[in-house]
């Protein structure tokens, strides 16, 4: 079915297009007759407005590029996706998605996409390929990054308090009397991954006077093998910890998976903590973890892009969020 036009509309009420167009875009006087003529033929003819078109005359398309890595077991970037498209809803955007699948594409090629498109503005989720700032530049493209910080000052910025959220978790172990815990986490080449590490050391270090180097376990990447493999390599020294904090949740799947077949106990016969609560709310059982709040970030980020869209500031601001610990009772304690 062709779709109806403006000036299908102005033919069919023998009205001017300009009078369909203060109707359709609620701006300007329109009698209330001829309003209401308007109206029963829009939807008589079932028009809906050409959103590309209008973007076209406008220089605005009301659209919003998200960029963020896939993961197919963990659902921490799913989330934020999802917080992100919930709020620029309610700003009237629309979000064009696009997860980089491993190395098969690059970040520039999909902004590339993303401005042919003619997207308003970009948001990064923790992205660790180099981007070409020189294109959104040139194309004067607002972007805000989420979780990693980009190598510009020109940026708007949404960083998680990482180091906290370990130097917590680790904190509350502590505090319950662990003194041998095991750190399980991704090598920490990037800022997120040191920050989750250097906040363990730190707490050990202010509690304990040191880190033992034999009980961090440096993994590849947050997967529930990877979260196994350690547990084995934990679990198979002489003196075993006491606890256990994995910098994801993710990896605690594969620490628990590995008990569970040892019959042992959480958190009778060891402790554990996670981080990002994406999956210890819903394994058997559920354990501790390191949380955010998924829409706190959603929200933060596009409220930041929309007013640089909108022009309603120059200047890049920086924000940093919080964690917060939840409790479900994995912690022991063994004093």
């Amino acid at each position: 079915m062709k779709l109806a036009t403006i000036k299908d509309i102005a033919e069919k009420t023998n009205l001017s297009k300009s009078t369909v167009v203060r109707v359709i875009n609620n701006s300007g006087y329109v009698s209330k007759v001829n309003r209401e003529k308007i109206e029963k033929t829009i939807k008589e003819l079932n028009y809906m407005p050409n959103i590309l078109a209008q973007g076209l005359k406008n220089k605005s398309t009301m659209m919003i590029g998200h960029v963020l890595p896939i993961s197919h077991n963990n659902p921490f970037f799913t989330l934020i996706a999802r917080s992100v498209e919930e709020y620029a809803n309610k700003f009237q955007y629309s979000v064009i998605t696009k997860f980089i699948y491993g190395n098969n594409i690059t970040v520039e090629t999909i902004i590339r996409e993303l401005i042919g498109r003619m997207v308003d503005g970009i948001i990064f989720t923790s992205i660790q390929q180099m981007i070409n700032f020189e294109i959104l530049l040139i194309n004067k493209i607002p972007t805000v990054f989420i979780e990693r910080k980009a190598n510009t000052e020109e940026t708007e910025t949404v960083l998680l308090n990482d180091y906290k959220g370990s130097f917590d978790a680790t904190n509350m172990l502590i505090k319950n009397g662990h003194k041998k815990i095991a750190f399980i986490g991704k090598n920490p080449l990037h800022d997120v991954e040191r920050n989750r590490y250097e906040g363990f050391v730190a707490a050990m270090t202010e509690a304990l006077g040191s880190v033992n180097r034999a009980d961090v376990y440096f993994m590849q990447n947050y997967t529930v093998e990877y979260g196994y493999e350690a547990a084995i390599k934990i679990l198979k020294k002489k003196k075993k910890p006491t606890a256990i904090y994995c910098s994801s949740d993710i990896l605690a799947v594969g620490v628990m998976q590995y008990l569970y077949e040892k019959n042992i106990r959480i958190p009778d016969d060891i402790s554990i903590i996670g981080f990002d609560n994406t999956y210890s709310s819903i394994i058997p059982p559920k354990i501790n973890t390191v949380a955010y709040h998924f829409d706190e970030i959603g929200k933060s980020a596009v409220e930041m892009i929309v007013e640089r869209i909108r022009k309603e500031r120059s200047e890049s601001r920086k924000i940093i969020l919080d964690p917060y610990i939840i409790d479900r009772g994995s912690v022991k304690n063994v004093y």
